[in-house]
Order: structure tokens, then C-alpha cells, then sequence
């Protein structure tokens, strides 16, 4: 699709838009291609960030807070990779292969 594409030829993918816009599907469209995130501190989908492991949290508070975590991706060359490495494995987590054993237990022990 145009979204795949359009994040391939990205390192990074700060999610910004705050609130309730905020769709966890970009945060894990964005890791299974590979791609480093930042998130916004006060966002629901900060809790899934673990803050240098497998993406980036900035404050929104702070007006330079994003730029200064673009810059640290830039200037420390390793850690876009590492965090997409992390990412990709996070999303896996997340995969019908690994959610949907545990769904069809979960609904074969309901009573008919």
C-alpha cells in the first residue's frame, strides 16, 4: 500500500498527533517495516515504548524535545537500527500467529 511505502523510505516515524487521533496501527505498521518511532510522552501508545529499546518518547511540552530525539537518532548512528530491530520484534508479539492461539483458547473455554 502507499502507507507501506511512503514508511520505507523513512528511519524514523514520530507519531504527533496526539489524543484520541492516535491509531496503535501506526505504531505497529511502523515496526513491522523496520522503522524507529517516537511518541509523544502523555500518549496512550507511550505505554507500549520503552524509551531507547524499541523507540523513542519526546515531550510535547518542550518545544525542541522532538527535534533533540531526531538529532540523537542522527548523530548516533546505531541506535535507529537497534530500535527498528526492536520494533520488529515487538510487532511480532502482536502478529495473529502469536495473538490467535491465545484468542481461541480464551473463547473455547467459554461455555456454549
Amino acid at each position: 500500500t502507499t502507507e507501506i511505502y511512503t514508511l520505507s523510505l523513512h528511519d524514523a516515524f514520530p507519531i504527533c498527533s496526539g489524543g484520541a487521533q492516535e491509531d496503535p496501527t501506526d505504531l505497529l505498521t511502523a515496526w513491522r517495516h523496520g522503522i524507529s518511532v517516537l511518541v509523544p510522552e502523555f500518549s496512550p501508545l507511550a505505554a507500549s515504548v520503552r524509551d531507547k529499546e524499541n523507540g523513542l518518547i519526546f515531550s510535547p511540552l518542550r518545544r525542541s524535545s522532538l527535534a533533540d530525539r531526531i538529532l540523537e537518532l542522527v548523530e548516533n548512528v546505531g541506535l535507529a537500527p537497534k530500535l527498528a530491530q526492536a520494533g520488529v520484534a515487538e510487532a511480532q508479539r502482536y502478529s495473529w500467529g502469536s495473538v490467535g492461539p491465545k484468542w481461541r483458547r480464551l473463547f473455547g473455554s467459554l461455555p456454549a
